[in-house]
């Protein structure tokens, strides 16, 4: 399942992964996305405020089913002209998510936490 929470406040998006991922999902979560967010279409734009803080929580991600991944790096590149830093939260296995998602958002500053350290990872998106 994928999830949106958006904290216009602070301009972070969260998107929150679980259990095993497929092309159908993140369809389905794209269209969620579009209807949630009008600015959404082939990119989304940074708007007046300029760019957002993107909090990707894979900390309940079981993996993902065939073409998945590849779906969700076309997905995340939809998401990388305006995502100025990225926080990853997960378990040990996803640390390696931290570069994939880094070649993606070739502008933003990635970080990787571990599921314990959300409180951190929150403070490091909106520079506290």
């Amino acid at each position: 399942m994928i999830e949106f929470e958006a904290d216009e406040a602070n301009r972070i998006l969260t998107i929150t992964m679980t259990g095993k991922i497929t092309v159908e999902e993140i369809d389905r979560a794209l269209d969620r996305l579009e209807a949630q967010f009008p600015q959404v279409d082939v990119r989304i734009a940074g708007g007046e405020g300029g760019g957002i803080g993107l909090l990707l929580d894979y900390a309940h991600l079981e993996g993902w089913a065939q073409g998945a991944k590849v779906a969700g790096t076309v997905t995340g590149k939809m998401l990388s002209d305006v995502v100025r830093r990225c926080a990853i939260i997960g378990e040990e296995k996803w640390r390696d998510e931290e570069e994939r998602v880094a070649d993606v958002g070739k502008q933003a500053k990635v970080r990787f936490f571990l599921p314990g350290e959300r409180e951190q990872a929150w403070a490091w998106l909106t520079g506290a």
